[in-house]
């Protein structure tokens, strides 16, 4: 799929979340009340202000292994308001490799820090 055919298909996928999900507790706060800004975290894109929606994905969920020291906290700085999307994922070993769980994998990753 080319970047930009995904980039259109992200974008869709969060308009039609922002149309179709009812917000009950926002009536109350006539929300919206400022513009919205949505964050695809695919390329560089303008910034305004507002309400902020942001898709999260591998890519922020490793940031913290890979930076001691971020601006943000990715976990508590957040809040989910929707899933819509499932990636599975899976992890591929050589047979000739000691672990054959990822429990052991994770073990002898631990054990060999500095070359693995």
């Amino acid at each position: 799929m080319k970047p930009a055919c995904r980039l259109a298909g992200c974008i869709g996928v969060a308009l039609s979340i922002l149309v179709a999900a009812p917000a009950p507790a926002a009536e109350k706060d006539n929300y919206p009340n400022k513009p919205g800004r949505l964050i695809l975290p695919f390329g560089a894109g303008a910034s305004t202000d507002g309400h902020t929606l942001f898709t999260f994905g591998i890519n922020q969920a490793i940031t913290p292994g890979l930076y001691s020291k971020l601006p943000y906290h990715p976990l508590s700085d957040f809040t989910l308001i929707s899933l819509y999307a499932e990636m599975p994922n899976i992890l591929i070993a050589t047979p000739s490799h000691p672990a054959t769980t990822v429990a052991e994998f994770i073990k002898v990753a631990k054990a060999n820090s500095g070359t693995f």
